[in-house]
């Protein structure tokens, strides 16, 4: 794979734009590597410093987004020997659903179903404004909530540290909003019902790229589903929206065959 064009406007730009995502130690190592050429990179530093100056470039119209995607592939960050190697299964999760279900807590239950971090579902419930008229990224004035008989989408708009979150996605239910605390859930969650909410998260990446490759949805999708730092940009933004709405209807088709919703 070329590597991707690098001179001093290019490089200043970048840092420019850098400084909008990161802190400015982070935006500073990565200008001093994009700097430097260091092609391929082998380091997660490096790879990660590549994989932001390709979507700069593609955000100022040096690439297309063909070579955007090309370029996403070739730039995977390796990942450990032991992660994504467990299968979460079905019945876990089916157990998990239940006990929350017997609590009183279905609303969080489908809610973690979307792939949602649980401090991103507490913001959202504790603020709930559903019909509040907001802009959407990249897109015009709608209400936070759409509906359709199928998922339910939630504009929350939102960045905690390194975590943001544009979007919960969660399988048709009515939510009312409703005050309660991250640390009180949590305890709630694992220490009463014995449940851990995380593998809620790993359970939905692992069957929405599973649903994705299967219907040929690119995983831009599943990335916007879970809340992932995106690259793409403008009216590819919401053509992955879209992707991403499809994608979702699949999977609560596919969580309902299993008595899950």
């Amino acid at each position: 794979m070329p590597m991707p064009v690098v001179d001093n406007s290019l490089v200043q730009g970048f840092g420019e734009w850098l400084l909008d995502r990161v802190t400015p130690e982070t935006a500073r190592d990565y200008t001093n590597i994009i700097s430097k050429k260091q092609w391929p990179p082998r380091r997660r530093s490096h790879i990660r410093a590549w994989r932001n100056y390709v979507k700069y470039l593609f955000g100022i119209g040096q690439i297309t987004w063909e070579q955007l995607q090309h370029y996403n592939l070739f730039l995977k960050t390796p990942t450990s020997k032991k992660s994504g190697e467990k299968r979460v299964e079905d019945n876990i999760i089916m157990d998990y659903v239940k006990s929350m279900r017997d609590a009183g807590y279905t609303d969080i239950a489908f809610l973690l179903l979307g792939g949602a971090r649980l401090k991103h579902i507490v913001l959202m419930l504790n603020d709930y404004k559903p019909g509040e008229i907001v802009k959407h990224p990249y897109g015009s004035f709608e209400p936070r909530l759409y509906c359709n008989n199928i998922f339910c989408r939630y504009y929350l708009g939102v960045r905690l540290g390194s975590k943001y979150c544009d979007y919960i996605y969660y399988p048709f239910i009515k939510i009312s909003g409703k005050h309660i605390e991250y640390k009180k859930l949590k305890d709630i969650l694992n220490k009463q019902l014995g449940i851990s909410f995380k593998l809620f998260r790993k359970y939905t990446n692992q069957r929405l790229e599973e649903i994705a490759r299967e219907n040929n949805i690119r995983l831009d999708a599943v990335n916007l589903i879970l809340t992932r730092e995106l690259s793409v940009t403008g009216s590819h933004y919401l053509d992955t929206r879209n992707w991403a709405d499809r994608l979702f209807s699949v999977y609560v088709e596919y969580l309902k065959e299993r008595g899950l919703v």
